[in-house]
């Protein structure tokens, strides 16, 4: 893994690449919407958030996926049931972590992207697993 400028990880092939220009995409399109992006690609050991964003009063948790084409199934058919058990557990776990980061509500999202050259189509799935 290489470093950027900002001491970020740099992706390093295709795949990370796709979904790195995929969760910019995403970010792009919350912040249009006037979102607050709270925190991004956030880790601890059990695994990752791709985005914490705030809506006023409501935390957001969105977890993206991006493919390069539909051939294998939808983007968000990778969220099922055990993704789901452990965004949920992953956002616990930063509320625990982020006290300061009170919120009225809370949210899991997904964003599912399908590549097409430069731009995405993108479906938008608001509160999964409510």
């Amino acid at each position: 893994m290489t470093k950027n400028s900002n001491g970020a990880v740099a992706p390093t092939n295709h795949r990370q690449v796709l979904g790195q220009r995929g969760e910019d995409a995403v970010v792009s399109q919350i912040v249009s919407w006037g979102w607050q992006v709270v925190a991004r690609n956030w880790r601890c050991k059990i695994g990752e958030l791709d985005i914490v964003a705030r809506d006023g009063d409501t935390l957001i948790f969105i977890e993206v996926k991006t493919r390069s084409s539909a051939v294998f199934g939808h983007p968000a058919e990778a969220v099922d049931a055990s993704k789901l058990m452990r965004l949920r557990r992953l956002v616990g776990q930063w509320i625990h972590e982020h006290p300061h980061q009170r919120a009225g509500a809370i949210r899991l999202d997904v964003a599912a992207l399908i590549a097409h050259g430069d731009r995405f189509e993108c479906d938008y799935i608001a509160g999964v697993g409510s």
